[in-house]
């Protein structure tokens, strides 16, 4: 029986950064203005905590607030910057099936006074979730302003996440992951997930 493989590509990448160094032309990543700029969107949509299901009972697992995002005249910049990263690592990396974010994006904010956080867990799930293809987190605080609130991954390693103000940091969202406990100050960050409408491929 003859058994044929597809072509050679880049080896799996379990986490891509776009950052100052990986990508200085600044296509796929935010400036510091970049970065205020969404931040400043928080005055614009109400705050909400962040829950898995399960509601106040599940704060021990994630503990954030929340802004929900959505794709307008207003934030089509921002969609627009977003999907060009995920595209530029999936076209180069995992080539996977996708067409679009079909949810709002996050923007998130971790506070010292109560430690919060995110535990380990994937972003692929259930119902909505399940068609999460490529996780996109970016950094929006610049890292003298927190301690703690690290972005972590375990693939058999722990790694931390690029925290370079305006980093965008894409991974396939079966990947394992948390946000740690903050510590000290204020950590904001933006996420959301890029779909596709057929089973994972």
């Amino acid at each position: 029986m003859f058994i044929s493989y597809p072509k050679r590509r880049d080896n799996l990448q379990f986490m891509v950064p776009f950052t100052a160094r990986t990508d200085p032309a600044g296509t796929f990543h935010l400036s510091a203005e970049e970065c205020e700029r969404t931040i400043a969107l928080a005055s614009a949509f109400p705050a909400e905590p962040a829950r898995i299901e399960g509601g106040a009972d599940a704060r021990e697992f994630r503990d954030t607030t929340a802004h929900f995002i959505p794709h307008n005249r207003d934030t089509n910049w921002l969609y627009h910057k977003l999907m060009g990263a995920a595209v530029e690592a999936n076209d180069r990396f995992w080539q996977f099936d996708v067409t679009g974010f079909f949810q709002n994006l996050q923007l998130l904010s971790y506070e010292a006074e109560t430690r919060q956080h995110y535990a380990w867990h994937l972003d692929i799930g259930t119902g909505a979730d399940n068609g999460r293809k490529i996780s996109v987190s970016v950094q929006l605080s610049a890292p003298s302003d927190y301690d703690g609130g690290e972005l972590e991954f375990n693939y058999g390693k722990v790694q931390k996440a690029a925290d370079e103000r305006g980093a965008i940091v894409l991974f396939p969202s079966f990947v394992l992951h948390r946000v740690a406990p903050i510590t000290r100050g204020r950590r904001w960050a933006l996420v959301g997930w890029v779909q596709g409408q057929d089973h994972f491929r």
